[in-house]
């Protein structure tokens, strides 16, 4: 099957579904404080690791890990915007298992360098950003230790958007 070469490919953490229900509420949280363009449920809350783009399958296994949470993060999208999420602990534990997913996908230029953990719950407005993140920073899944969450990967197209590779 020829895929064309707009496709990227993006190795992620996933959540059970507990977690996953946990962080769905707070995103629909977020779109009914503001207008938010995004809100989890098509994508499933996930931490991204890393992406690159398609050149062959590459050959991971899926691993198991934990993670923790560290309250609210704001990301900058645009001039106006930010990216509301739950920031998560940069351990050396998630570091070490980054790059040995990245050495098992054959060391791929990325498309991002940077590597910021974080889950995304959606796009606000820079200005919305203090009274929706006060809002919402009591959540206790905002702070939680040990997460359990295993390894993804999923290919993304503009035309066919993401199904698991």
């Amino acid at each position: 099957m020829a895929h064309c070469l707009a496709e990227t490919v993006s190795v992620r953490l996933i959540f059970p579904a507990l977690f996953n229900q946990r962080f769905e509420k707070l995103s629909q949280k977020v779109a009914a404080l503001t207008p938010s363009p995004f809100v989890l449920g098509a994508i499933p809350p996930h931490i991204s690791l890393f992406s690159f783009h398609y050149a062959g399958q590459p050959a991971i296994s899926v691993r198991q890990s934990t993670v923790d949470s560290l309250g609210v993060c704001s990301l900058s999208a645009n001039e106006a915007q930010c990216w509301i999420g739950v920031g998560i602990r940069e351990t050396q534990k998630l570091i070490t298992l980054r790059q040995e997913m990245i050495t098992a996908c054959g060391s791929p230029p990325l498309l991002r360098d940077g590597f910021l953990p974080h889950v995304t719950l959606g796009m606000i407005s820079k200005i919305a950003y203090p009274s929706v993140a006060d809002a919402i920073k009591n959540n206790d899944t905002l702070h939680a230790a040990d997460i359990p969450c295993i390894t993804d990967i999923v290919i993304h197209s503009p035309e066919k958007g993401y199904r698991p590779l």
